[in-house]
């Protein structure tokens, strides 16, 4: 058998120093590499928490209601498209969070910023296109369908009554008061 066919790199008994060397640079380069990687893991994963962390919402602009009485809202600030979202004092002192919006089907819909499932967390939704997103479990709910399907144990946002009268939309007190209990 030839020494340059040898199954073991071999030249007269001896290792070929050519082939060491390739082979522990070879294991450098791995152990660089694994660093290299093992980096762009850690990063790639916290940048993926952090974007998409529960409860990460942009922030909303978030208006006052009077306190004690129905509340009327120019109906035309809902052509945007965009949830508008509400805070109102009770007599008690608890602050109840709702928003208002109007879907792709051109109703106007109101609910309170809560669910039966997450209220407790205090996180609320946010929307994303034509869906309100919880920011604690991250379910969606389509925006057509608030106030439609009853109120259970689902990620829903629980619908306030309302009416549209004219170019305002009535927000009912008694509808109000009674989301207390989600805030």
């Amino acid at each position: 058998m030839s020494h340059r066919t040898n199954r073991h790199h071999r030249t007269r008994g001896r290792r070929n120093p050519w082939l060491t060397l390739r082979s522990e640079h070879r294991r450098h380069l791995s152990k660089k590499e694994a660093i290299v990687t093992l980096v762009v893991v850690i990063a790639a994963v916290i940048g993926f928490a952090i974007a998409h962390r529960k409860g990460s919402a942009e922030p909303v602009a978030v208006e006052v209601l009077p306190t004690g009485s129905d509340v009327r809202v120019a109906a035309n600030i809902f052509d945007d498209g965009h949830a508008h979202f509400y805070r109102q004092k009770t007599a008690s002192g608890s602050e109840i969070q709702c928003f208002v919006i109007k879907g792709t089907d051109g109703k106007i819909r109101a609910a309170f910023d809560a669910c039966p499932l997450c209220y407790k967390e205090h996180r609320g939704f946010r929307q994303a296109s034509s869906m309100m997103v919880c920011n604690y479990c991250g379910r969606t709910s389509s925006v057509t369908q608030i106030g439609s399907t009853p109120v259970r144990s689902d990620c829903n946002p629980v619908p306030v009554e309302s009416t549209v009268e004219g170019e305002h939309v009535l927000l009912k007190a008694a509808s109000l008061h009674s989301g207390a209990t989600y805030f």
